[in-house]
């Protein structure tokens, strides 16, 4: 999974825990290569919840019930949170009932169920138990719980119980232990991770889907919460990819080439959600005279293929890769701000590192093309010859005053999100007063004076006359604004 995939043979259980120390993942002699699995547990009547990890990029998925085999869709699914909601027709058997996320303790008993392996150790399901350890997670981050149960892969997208079989998080991943001690110098044992219920309470309204809740009751015995968990937790197998779901997914060499745009990928759990774009042609600027100078004159361009972050860097993953949160507005799915160019560039080279790939600022032509998503106009309600204040009022008082959430608002045609609004975005190019001499095979302009360097999209405040296309704004490299955060590109 992490380093490699092998098929597994028929082996002594010291032999897979090697595999896993070695961060290796296998799969079953005979199958395809083309099916991994996780687990999944209803929330409502033919609702189940998972990891999005586990359900993303499949052809088809199954879920194996008591009655047989059942197909399942994803209703919705959010790559900055991990959790996916998957409608399945017919399924039949009990709901869980969730508990109240601020009642969880530090150093209370928990236990996980699921099915680790692909059936490799059990059939029938795998049930451990151990402690909350931690009530906030990976990087501390908020959103997780840190436990001690044991989780393979395979376990994600699982129930974490209380001991009176109330789920209190979806299991979600295992620390890397060889990571770990790289960092540390120390071996962790069964420090392990799970999504807390608050943030699947909110995952679970935004769906508007009404969910069983309870109180705490006194603690069952073990096998009690087991029958529980058997009720309402199931198999989910993935079919079109080779990875076995659970863990920290990564992208291992180059993503696929693009022939259209839209598809996505991640190169850890953490990192940004990519959306691979398809090389094409386009006319960037504006062949409006009315507009201003420095959108003009338009020109054409090529793209090369490449891929660009699905979402404006979020607070959680930059906070991820730069350990620091500079922003005004805090919120871990809010876009991270009070960035400067410089920090930006910081941050991609981190991120690089950490990856192995290649991550940049996009051009200013690959974010113009991506964000025309093939459109050649965009309008917005507001007229230019409005009055100012008036236009500035529309502004303020449709973002609110402040950054949103990433992903709230619709998407345009290639799946990103907040092209236009939200907070500024940082562009590899210096800034120029015009388009004379610009490059023409979608490369960065880096030539001349680079002290400023371009800004796109527009943000939460100002006139809404910047949201367009082709609207060009600059700073000073060093300058960090409550209003300035970043997306980033990826080519191998």
């Amino acid at each position: 999974m992490r380093n490699g995939i092998i098929i597994c043979p028929k082996m002594a259980k010291n032999y897979f825990r090697l595999f896993f120390a070695l961060g290796l993942t296998c799969i079953a002699p005979g199958a395809s290569g083309q099916v991994s699995s996780g687990t999944a547990f209803a929330v409502a009547p033919g609702l189940l919840v998972t990891n999005q990890h586990v359900v993303d990029g499949c052809s088809a998925i199954e879920v194996l019930a008591s009655d047989g085999r059942r197909n399942g869709a994803v209703v919705d699914s959010d790559a900055l949170i991990d959790l996916a909601l998957v409608r399945v027709t017919g399924l039949k058997g009990a709901t869980a009932r969730l508990r109240n996320p601020r009642s969880v303790r530090l150093g209370e008993s928990v236990l996980v169920f699921g099915f680790p392996l692909a059936g490799s150790l059990t059939s029938g399901g795998n049930f451990t138990s151990g402690l909350v350890s931690g009530l906030r997670g990976l990087r501390d981050a908020a959103g997780e719980l840190q436990i001690t149960a044991p989780v393979q892969p395979g376990n994600s997208g699982g129930p974490l119980m209380d001991a009176s079989g109330l789920v209190i998080g979806v299991v979600q991943s295992k620390l890397d232990a060889i990571q770990a001690a790289k960092a540390t110098g120390d071996i962790p044992q069964n420090v392990n991770f799970a999504i807390s219920l608050d943030v699947l309470a909110e995952f679970l309204a935004k769906n508007k889907v009404a969910f069983r809740d309870g109180a705490i009751s006194a603690p069952l015995n073990t096998s009690r919460v087991a029958e529980l968990a058997q009720s309402f937790t199931y198999r989910v197998e993935c079919r079109g990819k080779v990875q076995q779901a659970g863990g920290s997914p990564t992208t291992k060499g180059k993503p696929p080439m693009a022939t259209s745009s839209g598809g996505t990928f991640k190169d850890c759990n953490d990192c940004p959600e990519m959306v691979m774009i398809a090389a094409g042609t386009f006319l960037m600027g504006s062949a409006n005279s009315r507009r201003a100078p420095d959108e003009q004159p338009q020109h054409s361009v090529s793209i090369k293929a490449f891929s660009l972050s699905k979402f404006e860097i979020t607070q959680e993953q930059w906070f991820a890769v730069m350990g620091d949160q500079p922003s005004k507005f805090k919120g871990r799915r809010l876009p991270v701000e009070r960035v400067s160019w410089n920090d930006a560039q910081a941050f991609v080279k981190k991120l690089s590192e950490k990856t192995g790939k290649n991550y940049r600022l996009p051009s200013e032509a690959e974010w113009e093309y991506t964000a025309r998503a093939g459109q050649t106009n965009y309008s917005i309600s507001i007229s230019e010859n409005e009055n100012e204040l008036d236009r500035y009022a529309w502004f303020k008082g449709n973002s609110g005053y402040q950054t949103h959430p990433v992903g709230e608002k619709l998407p345009n045609a290639w799946g990103l999100y907040d092209m236009h609004g939200n907070v500024w975005e940082w562009i590899e190019d210096c800034s120029h007063d015009d388009y004379i001499g610009a490059p023409s095979d979608g490369t960065a302009w880096t030539a001349g004076p680079c002290d400023r360097r371009v800004l796109r999209g527009g943000s939460w405040f100002g006139d809404p006359l910047f949201l367009s296309f082709v609207y060009r704004f600059s700073g000073k490299v060093a300058d960090r604004l409550e209003v300035t955060g970043l997306r980033v590109a990826r080519t191998d």
